[in-house]
């Protein structure tokens, strides 16, 4: 994934990403601001869409048409639906449905097995890399959308927006994967629009820091994919050679896991042996630049 689209539903929901995009350009498009730069590595295409179903549709679609994004990550607040869903909790949406429309239509045409709309698989798994690290609750389950607040039509629903399942319609239908994190500003406990504005801000910087970790973890898995194309050959030849070629005694090693999970382990006094399966770095002015490789 080398573009990455950041979409959220307001401005205060999109205003941390500023601070960190680097190199950040701005253009309209339909009465939106979009902010290209790069954030740790990732290429990303920031826009917040105004709250509502269309408006996040619109949106989406713009990223995908005019910005050609690899994949949208949804960022924001949510109301929380269950009781063990505490205020300032983060959710990621692993699947969304609509609570305000008949979703028997969208089984009709483009095809749906169910009205369901869900998350991209190793986007998701990017977001369990990225809570590992994060001591607050971090939840995996159903969002339900809609543009009115109501009882929700499915049974495990975490958490409840405006946006959501409508960007991952938009998405579906491009081909194109999706994520949403959402943070949680009110719920069953602490309800009410005073209780979203006291809880907002910090929701919301609470949903941006997570996705943060995940744009990290992308960015390496980035860095690792420019390597290994550009380095290909260089590899192979140090291999046929032999690591003692370089004379180091102590070196770290980072390698490429076959769930694209990056770790690093350092070899002490001691050669890589032919025969054995490494997943292997190229030595390169002093430093080790990571590579996938499955020999």
């Amino acid at each position: 994934m080398k573009k990455i689209g950041i979409l959220c539903a307001t401005d205060k929901e999109l205003s941390p990403y500023f601070s960190i995009i680097q190199n950040k350009k701005t253009k309209k498009y339909a009465m939106h601001s979009f902010y290209t730069g790069k954030i740790a590595d990732a290429d990303v295409v920031a826009a917040y869409s105004g709250c509502g179903k269309i408006n996040a549709s619109i949106t989406a679609q713009i990223l995908i048409d005019r910005y050609q994004v690899d994949a949208i990550i949804f960022s924001g607040i949510a109301g929380g639906m269950k009781k063990e869903i505490e205020v300032f909790d983060t959710v990621v949406c692993t699947a969304s449905v609509f609570h305000d429309t008949d979703n028997e239509i969208y089984t009709d045409f483009p095809v749906l097995d169910k009205p369901i709309f869900y998350a991209d698989e190793h986007l998701v798994s990017l977001a369990r890399k990225a809570a590992e690290g994060i001591e607050r609750k971090i939840h995996f389950g159903f969002a339900t959308t809609g543009d009115r607040y109501v009882e929700p039509v499915y049974l495990d629903i975490l958490c409840i927006d405006m946006e959501t399942a409508a960007a991952a319609h938009t998405c579906y239908l491009n081909n194109v994967p999706f994520v949403a994190i959402r943070s949680i500003s009110d719920n069953i406990k602490e309800a009410g629009q005073e209780a979203i504005n006291r809880n907002y801000d910090k929701a919301a910087y609470q949903s941006y820091q997570f996705v943060y970790t995940m744009l990290q973890e992308l960015g390496k898995e980035n860095v690792c994919t420019k390597y290994s194309s550009q380095y290909l050959i260089g590899v192979y030849r140090i291999s046929e050679r032999g690591w003692k070629t370089y004379g180091i005694c102590r070196r770290l090693v980072i390698s490429v896991s076959d769930e694209r999970r990056l770790c690093v382990f350092t070899e002490k006094r001691s050669v890589i042996p032919e025969g054995r399966r490494y997943h292997t770095a190229i030595y390169s002015r002093g430093l080790f630049l990571p590579f996938a490789s499955d020999q």
